[in-house]
């Protein structure tokens, strides 16, 4: 009994130690933040460093410390790109009157092409002896290549009043139309006032031509204009880049593999090609560890195409589902003839994640970093924040920081897991002794017994 106890006390004090706190010397790099704790709320890109030396793909082997060595509330988020706050003015397009029912919008159309401009002209063919109603208009809008977010509709003041629901549709070849969404366009009178709604709005959207449709049995509004709203622009997102030279298979034909030597947050990834006037279709694969079963990425086709007096033509890069292995193998096809005898190399991107923390208790503060013995510590700011907006007023705001260089912390043993202690063999031990115990306690006992009656 006294032995299993004991084993039961040992359990209860290794439960009691993994779940303290994790100090400094858990974690074998550190960072001194350049933070003079002034301010509530800071945030630090997180340098190339951190994802090098990190055990964990998502970061979980991360904490920031204050001088007494406390673990502060911190967070990782990665910036987006935010819509542009500038308006956007209303862009008249060219519109075309349609007649008739569903059957004839398709052929009340005559359509030229002009081959010297090799634009085309559209030209509406007009009603049969007056029977057609005005159906609705189409909007070309070819020379706009921004998504537009709604069609706008102004008729003359003294047009009849109505309200009915029209049907938006859009198309890029004038023969299949997709519906977007139907909408109420209204022009009341009453008392003196006027109620006009002329705007349909929805989700951005390009297309080459769209149409406004009135309800079959229903004449549309005589519209002097047509216009569209166009989608507010988005500033595209920086990206972090990692060129890493690929290495040919050994044994292996036209296929290649890549180090990035870390374990960033990939959603773009491109190659370049060695050798000019190249095309090749190409399927990208991943594994997060060597030992790993290589798992299949993207296929795409990669071009390097010369231009007299340019710089060469060459493809964009894929969009990937986020990714954060760090081995990646390029496997090339056959067709076109392969790449060339050099190995590519491949360019993987990625938006830069940032680092928040709310700076607690007094400085210096420190970030530290691997450590296999670290679980997931991050808390929701963006909520606190949002909290402390809404309930004072005043808007939280993170000032940046940056860090020193790396130093060593609990040394590059922490990187390693530790070896699970062997609790069966104890407590089978255990066992053994104590029935090891209680045989010699019954001997003794019964010898005693039997020196007694002799």
């Amino acid at each position: 009994m006294r032995m299993a106890w004991l084993g039961l006390v040992v359990l209860g004090s290794a439960g009691v130690a993994q779940a303290a706190e994790l100090t400094r010397g858990d974690f074998a790099y550190a960072m001194r933040l350049r933070a003079d704790g002034a301010a509530a709320l800071y945030e630090l890109a997180l340098p190339v460093e951190v994802y090098q030396r990190t055990v964990s793909s998502r970061l979980a082997d991360l904490r920031v410390l204050n001088r007494q060595g406390e673990v502060l509330p911190y967070a990782i988020e990665r910036l987006v790109a935010a819509p542009s706050t500038t308006p956007v003015p209303v862009l008249p397009v060219p519109m075309y009157p349609l007649h008739g029912d569903d059957a004839q919008l398709a052929r009340g159309l005559n359509l030229t092409i002009r081959t010297d401009g090799g634009a085309l002209d559209l030209h509406s063919l007009p009603p049969k002896a007056g029977r057609e109603r005005l159906r609705g208009y189409l909007l070309d809008l070819r020379a706009q290549s921004r998504p537009i977010a709604g069609i706008d509709m102004a008729w003359g003041d003294d047009s009849a009043e109505f309200s009915e629901t029209v049907s938006i549709e859009a198309s890029d070849n004038l023969a299949q139309w997709r519906p977007i969404t139907q909408a109420t366009l209204v022009n009341l009178r009453f008392g003196g006032q006027a109620l006009r709604q002329e705007r349909v709005e929805f989700a951005p959207l390009a297309a080459k031509y769209w149409r406004v449709l009135w309800p079959a049995d229903r004449e549309a509004v005589t519209a002097h204009t047509m216009g569209v709203l166009l989608a507010p622009e988005r500033t595209a997102a920086h990206r972090d880049e990692r060129a890493a030279v690929a290495r040919a298979v050994a044994g292996q034909v036209r296929e290649y593999v890549v180090d990035l030597g870390a374990q960033f947050p990939v959603d773009r990834v491109n190659l370049q090609l060695p050798e000019r006037n190249t095309v090749a279709q190409v399927a990208l694969l991943s594994r997060a560890q060597q030992t790993d079963p290589w798992r299949a990425v993207v296929t795409g086709t990669f071009f390097r195409l010369a231009r007299a007096g340019e710089s060469d033509l060459t493809n964009g890069a894929l969009a990937v589902a986020e990714n954060r292995d760090r081995y990646w193998k390029i496997d090339v096809s056959s067709a076109g003839g392969g790449i060339g005898p050099s190995p590519p190399i491949l360019l993987a991107q990625w938006i830069p994640e940032t680092l928040r923390f709310l700076a607690r208790g007094a400085g210096p503060y420190e970030l530290v970093f691997g450590s296999a013995m670290a679980g997931p510590a991050e808390t929701s700011l963006s909520a606190l924040t949002a909290a402390v907006e809404r309930d004072r007023g005043v808007a939280v705001k993170a000032v940046a920081t940056t860090a020193e260089p790396i130093v060593e912390a609990g040394g590059l043993s922490k990187l390693m897991p530790t070896p699970p202690l062997p609790w069966k063999k104890w407590l089978l031990w255990a066992v053994l002794g104590a029935g090891v115990l209680v045989l010699a306690v019954l001997a003794w006992r019964l010898t005693r017994e039997l020196g007694s009656s002799a």
